[in-house]
């Protein structure tokens, strides 16, 4: 059939307990990305139709019958460090099933590690941007033609492994069709509020050399503008949306462009609240102050370390703890809750570095935090300097596709035991506080559907850590 498949999924679908991922989020993210690519196939009259393995049970025998029912002519799938063995594992059963079926891998994994499209036994992969080049080959695959090589972003296999076709980044991302969100009709709720809820995208890149990021295209900055911003924030409003959740790596990068998007958020009385992700020195108060007038109730932020020696030195944030301390204080006064995330286990990090994140967690006015582990992936830089220096194999990746545990940064003399003790120490105190329960559930909760949605996040964070 001349048909386009699209599947998501993530790797704790194959797993029997409940991980941090799903039990702090406690959100179905709707798959933004495919989405995309959905709304310009569809745009082009191309039949679409999508697979989220992680809405339904037993979704991979489902997405398999689906397959096998409908034999598409392509499958698209999306491919990240994390879900590698489901993907491997999804790729091998669909081979059973529709065996002339072509399949293209791409997202962030694939971006840097090109390679992965044979060791996951994909026919093809895209790298960076993929709307427009997944759109022309379809269409060459439609039309039994083989002519690839003028496809950018494209990897391709020949006999002696993969090529990669031109980079090509969208210039203007304004002519991307909004999110093609009909396909994706399960609800989706934050942790944080029960109510309708979508995910949205502002802006692509990031000029910042944080050595344990990841994102395509580093070093890069492409926006939407203002207008076309406005222009879905008041389609999402009129869908019945009531909550939108930015998923810009830094929304705030250009601060006049952020406030002139909230400007037009007030000055057209668009209701629709909104959280974002930024840095620390991304914001003012000026800008906090309209941040909150426009209805942005939350701010996720990348603090990292309470140690400034190993923010600065080691991770490449250059930040300081006063400027944390004096903008988690102006987001609270703007009305906004400050959310923090942290990373324990960077190399260089010592048992006090850790000690020193804990403790700076609680002191500074945080209304949450998130703790992580440094995961080595691909396109990092401590990913680099541990295979060159021979930490960890430069295939790692690939032993990941098959089974082998992922990767993790972990200073020296140091155990991943003693790391993981530390991050479940700093979870179980934080939100299992008196200060913290009583606040949130009786101070911040307003409506009781939004007290047993988080009601339920805090039981089963509860069974995570037997508190």
């Amino acid at each position: 059939m001349e048909e386009v498949v699209l599947i998501y999924g993530t790797a704790d679908i194959l797993k029997k307990h409940s991980q941090l991922s799903n039990v702090l989020q406690q959100r179905v993210f709707p798959p933004l990305g495919l989405l995309y690519l959905a709304a310009v196939l569809e745009k082009e009259r191309i039949k679409v139709s999508l697979i989220d393995l992680t809405v339904a049970k037993d979704g991979i025998q489902k997405a398999i019958e689906q397959i096998k029912s409908s034999k598409p002519k392509v499958i698209g799938i999306n491919v990240t460090s994390f879900n590698l063995y489901l993907v491997r594992l999804l790729i091998s059963r669909i081979r059973k099933v529709s065996s002339d079926s072509r399949i293209v891998i791409g997202g962030t994994h694939v971006h840097y590690c090109p390679d992965s499209v044979i060791y996951l036994d994909a026919d093809f992969g895209v790298i960076s941007d993929g709307e427009y080049s997944l759109l022309a080959l379809v269409k060459e695959l439609f039309n039994n033609r083989s002519n690839f090589r003028h496809i950018p972003n494209l990897i391709t296999k020949n006999s002696g492994g993969i090529e990669v076709n031109t980079l090509k980044m969208i210039e203007d991302l304004d002519n991307l069709p909004f999110p093609a969100r009909h396909f994706w009709r399960h609800k989706f709720y934050s942790p944080l509020i029960a109510g309708r809820a979508a995910t949205t995208v502002t802006s692509r890149g990031c000029i910042f050399g944080c050595i344990f990021c990841a994102i395509p295209n580093k070093g890069t900055f492409r926006v939407r503008s203002a207008g076309n911003v406005i222009d879905e924030f008041e389609y999402l409003e009129r869908q019945g949306f009531k909550y939108a959740e930015l998923l810009d790596d830094t929304f705030t990068l250009d601060k006049d462009r952020a406030k002139l998007i909230c400007e037009e958020l007030i000055r057209k009385k668009i209701n629709l609240k909104w959280t974002c992700s930024t840095r620390i020195d991304c914001v003012d108060r000026q800008l906090l102050c309209l941040m909150g007038k426009a209805h942005c109730t939350h701010i996720k932020y990348g603090i990292e370390s309470g140690s400034e020696f190993v923010r600065n030195k080691i991770m490449k944030k250059f930040i300081t703890n006063s400027q944390i301390k004096n903008v988690v204080k102006d987001t609270k006064k703007a009305g906004i809750l400050a959310e923090g995330l942290f990373i324990v286990g960077m190399p260089g990090e010592s048992l006090e570095d850790i000690r020193l994140t804990l403790k700076f967690s609680k002191e500074i006015g945080l209304d949450y935090a998130d703790f992580h582990l440094g995961t080595l992936v691909p396109g990092s830089e401590i990913f680099q300097k541990a295979t060159n220096e021979r930490i960890i194999p430069s295939n790692i990746w690939e032993e990941v596709a098959k089974g082998q545990r992922m990767p993790y940064s972990v200073p020296d003399k140091i155990p991943l035991t003693k790391i993981l003790y530390f991050r479940k120490k700093a979870m179980r105190d934080y939100y299992f506080s008196i200060d913290f329960l009583f606040r949130e559930l009786f101070l911040r909760t307003k409506d009781f559907a939004s007290l047993i949605n988080k009601a339920k996040v805090l039981l089963k964070l509860f069974n995570l850590y037997n508190v």
